[in-house]
């Protein structure tokens, strides 16, 4: 399960650089990356601080989700602990997900050749995923106190 798991976690960070480079080619140079209730930007950045930032908050992001993981690693031992740090892999890899829908999203409401693109699977795909890894975690913990 470490392997399949690993795997995952750099197929969506890799997936995630792909989308990045993908958006970024079809951005304007003011990138909006706040807006009202009726889809008007409030706050923009530059196309070039939007593709560093981006890329920088993944670094930062995935450096310590592995610094976390080894240290659980590091410091227990067990069936629990191995299922928890399973856990941890797989959020991992959802968390680079919902990287590339935050992406995606943003790079849909400022590309305007999409102005008419269904966004609805972007927005509920997100807390989607978190509710499966939460549910996840709990089904874990739940066994370990059951045992």
């Amino acid at each position: 399960m470490k392997k399949e798991l690993k795997a995952f976690r750099i197929l969506t960070l890799l997936v995630f650089v792909a989308a990045l480079l993908y958006v970024y080619a079809g951005m304007p140079e003011r990138v909006g990356v706040d807006f009202t209730e009726d889809g008007t930007f409030t706050e923009f950045v530059s196309k070039r601080a939007f593709f560093y930032g981006s890329l920088g908050f993944a670094f930062v992001a995935n450096i310590v989700f592995m610094a976390f993981a080894e240290l659980l690693a590091r410091s227990q031992k067990g069936t629990f602990a191995a299922s928890i740090q399973s856990w941890l892999g797989g959020f991992h890899g959802i968390v680079n997900l919902i990287m590339v829908i935050s992406v995606l999203f943003l790079g849909i409401l400022n590309n305007p050749d999409h102005a008419g693109a269904q966004l609805t699977v972007l927005v509920y795909l997100a807390p989607l995923l978190l509710l499966i890894a939460t549910v996840w975690l709990f089904v874990i913990l739940f066994r370990k106190n059951a045992k």
